[in-house]
């Protein structure tokens, strides 16, 4: 899957631990990429004092098989910003390799 277009949102939750989506704007966005032929393949978000991994807020918030998770860690000791990304398979995050529109050209150039 290739995320093409990222769609910020406000966080409705007043917990430093936890995002919501307003449902009104989850379901315009969903609207919107079905005239477009899209879809929505995942969601974003920070844990400015966690680690760019799932959270137990993130486990319980979880349901839609192979939905895309991409979480920064802001606090991580080595660099100032750590993306990591999941998919959401089996009741199970899993970790899945994060690569740039670079690294995809240089993988398509190598398998033509």
């Amino acid at each position: 899957m290739r995320a093409t277009v990222l769609h910020p949102t406000r966080n409705l939750s007043n917990d430093n631990d936890r995002f919501e989506i307003d449902p009104a704007e989850q379901f315009r966005l969903m609207r919107d990429a079905r005239e477009r032929g899209a879809e929505i393949i995942g969601c974003y978000h920070s844990h400015p004092n966690g680690r760019a991994e799932p959270s137990t807020r993130d486990r319980e918030g979880a349901g839609e098989e192979e939905f895309l998770w991409l979480i920064a860690s802001l606090s991580d000791a080595d660099e100032p910003v750590v993306s990591r990304a999941f998919a959401y398979r089996a009741l199970a995050f899993v970790g899945i390799p994060l690569l740039s529109e670079a690294s995809l050209d240089r993988l398509a150039a190598r398998t033509v």
